[in-house]
């Protein structure tokens, strides 16, 4: 998308974003807060269903801000968000599959792929708890607010 579409304006069609950057500030801004929130309560105690959300919220967000990826601070942020959702991603995966095998059965089979799996998903939890560190959190949530801010301008 062409960097003068930010400046496409919507004045006629809104009365509350004059262009369509503002629009998706405005948007991804929202999804950046709950985004937020959700690692703030996870670096409290981890949640699954909470895991997933930040997940689905990264998805939208990195949604929203791939149509302007020509632009380095949009460029930067949606690295970082794919690093989170490759690793959430993983982790939910293994997630499900687990919660399917333990419906197959008991048997010696399953029981050790079981066992496999659930080591598996402690070394993805450890490595998902990373990014719901303060240090690792600014990581992805500065190139954020700027690839944001990049589009309101």
């Amino acid at each position: 998308i062409p960097p003068s579409l930010l400046n496409y304006s919507l004045s006629k069609r809104t009365n509350k974003y004059a262009t369509l950057g503002e629009l998706c500030s405005h948007i991804g801004t929202q999804q950046l807060l709950r985004m937020k929130r959700e690692l703030k309560a996870l670096r409290r105690g981890w949640d699954e269903a909470l895991v997933h959300l930040l997940r689905i919220h990264g998805k939208r967000l990195r949604y929203l801000l791939e149509p302007f990826a020509n632009t380095p601070k949009v460029s930067a942020a949606l690295k970082e968000l794919r690093q989170m959702q490759d690793q959430l991603g993983d982790y939910r995966d293994h997630q499900l599959l687990l919660q399917h095998l333990k419906l197959l059965g008991d048997d010696e089979e399953t029981v050790t792929l079981i066992t496999l799996l659930q080591r598996q998903q402690q070394q993805l939890v450890k490595e998902a708890k990373k990014f719901c560190k303060r240090s690792r959190q600014q990581r992805l949530l500065r190139p954020l607010g700027s690839a944001l801010k990049k589009l309101r301008a």
